[in-house]
């Protein structure tokens, strides 16, 4: 979860144009004042914030008939023996699906106003559907990002005051303020809401529509189709219940945020339900130099001031991070943020930038359902040129 949030973090501050930042601000504004303007507030405000953007994420991406018509995928092509209005069909019923579930679960372990936050979601789409693909696409993710610039931080820190990581140069301030529980929420339910996603991937694989397929008077399938889809089913239904015993999802308890024992509950827990492949290799006693020097390199960018200076370091990038930093009881020095800066082009920013550059080329949003096909492209690359 932590190297997620650093992606995403790298991707948005050291990518992301004026023409993608500018949707992306309005997405989050235009979230906050609907959810402003419907009474919530504090925490509260936060939980519904983000299922309103879970349900945006669902309704801005692309139809997948539509891509299949408009990009050329030598490993996937479009189905076989499958009308352009039949390819419809099945886009929109995965949608609605996947929307249905995420208002289900919402609804199950948050007692949401589901629909409520659902009709503002669909309220706003209409206006952000021309944004680019790379906003669109794991919108829950470049939000939360770019809402909360010190979230790696400050999740980083929450690992370390729950006993679950142990960063270097960590030692909490006796007068520091508490972690802000707004934004603890927000990244205990980003958790809950990739197990929704895998879940809602595991359900709609094309195997699994066959049953919706075969029942429907209106689309009428060709009998090598018909097999394929039921071999399918058969094979994917049994892998989908090995991975569902033992419950579907583990709900995040937002009021348990500050229980030590509940948090390492909860994310052992979640490394068991769900894996990804990291963009960071190092170790665990590097994050904090590279989460601080990723800050300078972040503010560089937009300030364009000094990084360091040997001689006279008082009002330098470095120095300035050195002290936010503290706030969060993280001890370096500016010295060790200005080297970890010129590490960082060459780290992950390299990989937000190649991932960045194949979702612009192929500027569609996949389903928010689906396996981010594009980050494991990035990796796949990056260990082929360490090989």
């Amino acid at each position: 979860m932590l190297d997620r949030l650093y992606f995403n973090q790298a991707l948005v501050f050291s990518q992301f144009t004026d023409t993608e930042m500018r949707p992306l601000e309005g997405i989050i504004n235009s979230v906050a004042r609907e959810v402003e303007g419907a009474g919530a507030t504090g925490v509260e405000a936060e939980l519904w914030k983000h299922y309103v953007l879970c349900f945006l994420e669902v309704l801005l991406a692309d139809d997948t008939s539509a891509i299949w018509k408009s990009v050329k995928i030598e490993d996937m092509p479009a189905p076989p023996d499958m009308s352009d209005d039949m390819l419809k069909k099945i886009s929109d019923h995965q949608q609605t699906y996947f929307a249905a579930l995420i208002l289900s679960m919402g609804g199950l372990m948050h007692e949401l106003p589901g629909a409520e936050l659902l009709d503002i979601a669909m309220r706003l789409a209409p206006e952000f559907r021309s944004a680019p693909a790379v906003v669109r696409y794991r919108l829950v993710d470049r939000s939360l990002a770019m809402e909360h610039p010190p979230a790696p931080l400050m999740f980083l820190a929450w690992m370390a005051e729950s006993d679950i990581l142990h960063p270097a140069k960590y030692k909490p301030r006796s007068d520091a303020e508490p972690l802000d529980a707004r934004v603890l929420a927000r990244l205990g339910l980003l958790s809950e809401f990739e197990q929704i996603r895998e879940l809602g991937g595991r359900h709609l694989l094309v195997g699994n529509q066959a049953a919706w397929l075969l029942k429907s008077d209106k689309l009428k399938l060709s009998e090598p189709v018909v097999k394929q889809l039921l071999k399918e089913k058969a094979r994917l239904e049994e892998l989908s219940l090995i991975k569902t015993l033992g419950g579907s999802v583990r709900r995040f308890e937002i009021e348990k945020s500050g229980d030590a024992a509940y948090m390492q509950s909860f994310f052992s827990d979640l490394s068991l339900r769900w894996s990804r492949p990291r963009a960071y290799q190092g170790k665990q006693s590097t994050w904090t130099g590279a989460l601080g020097g990723a800050l300078v390199s972040y503010t560089r960018r937009y300030t364009g001031e000094t990084v360091y200076n040997a001689t006279g370091n008082k009002d330098t990038i470095s120095a300035k991070i050195a002290q936010d930093l503290l706030d969060f009881g993280f001890r370096l020095t500016a010295n060790t943020l200005y080297r970890r800066y010129t590490d960082f082009d060459l780290d992950i920013g390299r990989s937000a930038r190649q991932y960045h550059i194949m979702l612009n080329n192929f500027a569609h949003a996949w389903p928010a359902y689906e396996p981010d096909g594009f980050y494991l492209q990035v990796i796949i690359s990056r260990e082929k040129l360490q090989t």
